[in-house]
């Protein structure tokens, strides 16, 4: 039986209480924190009512994962879903939302559902799902690290009420999540990536990162920063991912790719050669982006020590589900390591893991876009460490200047992040992002003295035609 840390019971308790208020309500909490622990406790609240309940996922994995956690809290449980063999006399059901869009008319309707990664129930199926439950009776509880849609839009069509738990920097403070370092490029080459369905062209981003120049670059810095850590790696695409793995392999280091279509054996498999050291890094696209429990596939307890951001994103919800795989807290009390090759941090506007965020139902205030957020942080220009704001570099002990400058940017090198030299960038960002047309592009460069091309170049990028 798994015993309920203090904020965890506060969570059930203020879920509870907006329950009775709300017919659905969503709860916040960052990824490593223990959703679908809070999530069985309420479960078992529900079942000494004789209420009925399901938990819905969109991935077989997560089933699995809530399945192990079910049984930790013994409760009993069956399955609606292709996949699995189906205990129709359970009263609590973990579903497939696969299956549920074909079924639900036929299915009873239980008294409260779980939605697992609750950020994607604007899709079709989840929404004609929920609007099944909510008409006939039954409450909804949405879980989610990142309660925002990747358009910025928030989830408040689909609940009445959010619970929030304390933020990333409470978890680290009181030893819930690990410390970290974070490392970035001051800035990379984006030109010829657009944007669909509000994020990079995946097929572009490929052709842009997929390159043996980078590809060193990040084996190089791997090695500088992380050498023998327990690592994930995420990519572009399968193939880039792939590409990654032969390379790492190919310079000595044992790494695997895993991705959607691996079998669940070799996907458990896989795990425990990362768990035993055997496998210094798993690369991957998306597959361990959201709620996947290395440590349950594996069987064994599995530390994640450092992850490295191969693929850049304007997602800030993809970027802090990423990155908080290696918040986990370590046995030795050491900081995890995020080798942000990609930029996130910096260039796409997504600051720092443990930067405060105002979730809300509404979304970004005014659905602003990130490159409108004021997160500021500091890159030392000696060691490259990424910090909060401060005047002496937390790392090496760097003493910044009084008066803003900008980095000497080295091609092939990740710089430890800072915040107020951020926020000077991100102002740069913005005065372009306001330039709209060639002659106030052309303007803007020369005020700050940049060579006549470079207004060009940015027009050209953003597919505004011919010049």
């Amino acid at each position: 039986m798994i015993q309920l840390r203090g904020y965890q019971n506060e969570i059930v308790t203020r879920a509870g209480e907006a329950l009775r208020v709300h017919d659905s309500v969503l709860i916040q909490m960052p990824t490593g924190t223990g959703k679908t622990v809070v999530a069985s406790a309420i479960t078992q609240r529900a079942n000494s009512k004789s209420n009925k309940v399901w938990f819905a996922c969109h991935r077989d994995f997560l089933m699995a994962q809530t399945a192990g956690t079910f049984k930790s809290f013994s409760i009993d449980y069956g399955f609606i879903a292709a996949t699995k063999v189906a205990n129709a006399q359970a009263e609590n059901q973990i579903a497939a939302i696969a299956s549920l869009k074909r079924r639900i008319e036929k299915l009873p309707v239980p008294d409260l559902v779980f939605i697992d990664e609750a950020h994607h129930c604007s899709a079709a199926g989840w929404t004609f799902c929920i609007e099944h439950w909510l008409g006939h009776g039954a409450k909804i509880v949405g879980l989610s690290a990142t309660p925002r849609r990747l358009d910025g839009k928030g989830l408040g069509e689909h609940f009445g009420s959010m619970v929030t738990s304390p933020p990333v920097s409470w978890f680290i403070e009181h030893g819930y999540l690990a410390d970290y370092r974070l490392f970035a490029p001051t800035a990379i080459d984006m030109t010829g990536v657009h944007s669909r369905a509000g994020d990079f062209v995946k097929s572009e981003l490929e052709e842009k990162f997929d390159k043996p120049s980078i590809t060193g670059d990040i084996i190089a810095n791997w090695r500088e920063h992380a050498d023998s850590m327990t690592s994930i790696g995420f990519a572009v695409s399968v193939e880039h991912s792939k590409h990654l793995t032969a390379a790492f392999n190919a310079a000595g280091i044992k790494a695997e790719h895993l991705d959607g279509k691996t079998p669940s054996k070799e996907r458990s498999e896989a795990a425990m050669r990362l768990a035993t050291g055997e496998t210094k890094i798993l690369w991957n696209v998306d597959l361990f982006g959201e709620g996947y429990d290395l440590s349950a596939q594996a069987g064994t307890e599995v530390t994640v020590e450092a992850v490295v951001l191969a693929r850049p994103t304007k997602s800030e919800a993809l970027y802090l589900q990423q990155v908080g795989r290696a918040l986990r807290p370590k046995a030795d009390g050491s900081k995890a390591i995020i080798l942000d090759h990609a930029s996130n941090c910096v260039q796409q506007g997504h600051g720092l893991p443990d930067d405060e965020r105002e979730w809300s139902l509404e979304g970004r205030a005014g659905n602003k876009k990130n490159s409108e957020q004021t997160i500021p942080i500091r890159q030392c220009p000696k060691c490259f460490r990424v910090h909060k704001p401060a005047p002496v570099c937390v790392g090496c002990g760097f003493v910044y200047p009084q008066r803003s400058r900008e980095i000497e940017e080295r091609e092939g090198t990740l710089e430890e992040v800072k915040r107020a030299e951020l926020q000077v960038k991100k102002d740069k960002r913005r005065e372009v992002g306001m330039a709209r047309n060639l002659e106030e592009l052309k303007a803007l460069g020369k005020q700050r003295g940049y060579h006549p091309a470079w207004a060009y170049k940015i027009f050209k990028s953003r597919g505004s035609g011919s010049i």
